[in-house]
C-alpha cells in the first residue's frame, strides 16, 4: 500500500495565465509555483508540509523572485521572505 498524497493550495489569482515553476524530489514531492508578470500569485504543494507553510507569506508578500530561485532544491525558501 503506498503512503497518502498530502496536497494544499496557496493562490491569488487565477493560475490559467502564470508560468509555473517546480521543486521536486525523488520521493514524490513537489511545490509548484505559478508567476504572473514576474509575481508570484500562487503554490501548490504535495507532500511538503515545511515548505508550504512559506509559500502562502510569499503570495501574500506579492514576492518576485526570479524562477531559477523557485526550481533550486538547494536553496531554502524561507530565505526568500
Amino acid at each position: 500500500m503506498s503512503a497518502p498524497v498530502y496536497q494544499e493550495s496557496a493562490c491569488r489569482s487565477s493560475v490559467r495565465s502564470a508560468t509555473s515553476f517546480t521543486r521536486a524530489t525523488a520521493d514524490r514531492s513537489f511545490i509548484q509555483f505559478y508567476l504572473k508578470r514576474g509575481t508570484l500569485i500562487g503554490a501548490d504543494a504535495v507532500n511538503r508540509p515545511a515548505g508550504f507553510m512559506i509559500a502562502p507569506r510569499l503570495v501574500e508578500a506579492r514576492a518576485t523572485i526570479p524562477p531559477g530561485m523557485l526550481s533550486d532544491e538547494a536553496g531554502a525558501l524561507r530565505t526568500l521572505l
